[in-house]
């Protein structure tokens, strides 16, 4: 959902687009002697204006998103004391551990996704990922985007 924000300031119009699922805004500025030829407009233009006005915020603000490669779900940590054990576990729907583990480690994650010792497991997420092969023969891979469902 996007949220439109409209500022007047001394020196003009600030109109503000803030996308949060993005976590970006768009940013228009339209200066005091702009809004003042716009108010001598007639009716149809002063419309025009605006109509364009809007459907520029709503072009620069919204983007679709790319779709993410899997489901899967992180079930728990990984409290195992060996070389290749340790981390937070996860399965990925329609996609089987090579070694025949029912789940793989997650060695590295975006630092925006934050998993404390206090979560509550299963989560649910999206992800796009790969196999790290150089790391324990493919039982760990590399979270590269990743968001709850």
């Amino acid at each position: 959902m996007i949220t439109i924000l409209f500022f007047l300031l001394p020196q003009g119009i600030e109109c503000i687009a803030l996308n949060p699922s993005r976590l970006n805004a768009t940013i228009l500025k339209l200066p005091m002697s702009l809004i003042q030829d716009t108010y001598r407009m007639n009716s149809l233009s002063m419309k025009i204006f605006i109509g364009s006005l809007f459907a520029l915020l709503l072009a620069t603000g919204c983007k679709k998103e790319k779709a993410y490669m899997n489901n899967g779900e992180i079930i728990g940590w990984d409290a195992k004391m060996c070389p290749c054990c340790g981390g937070l576990e996860i399965t990925i729907d329609g996609v089987a551990n090579p070694v025949a583990n029912t789940y793989f480690l997650i060695n590295q994650m975006p630092s925006y996704f934050v998993v404390d010792s206090s979560a509550k497991f299963p989560i649910e997420v999206r992800i796009d990922w790969k196999l790290d092969s150089n790391y324990c023969s493919a039982t760990r891979i590399d979270i590269t985007r990743i968001a709850r469902r």
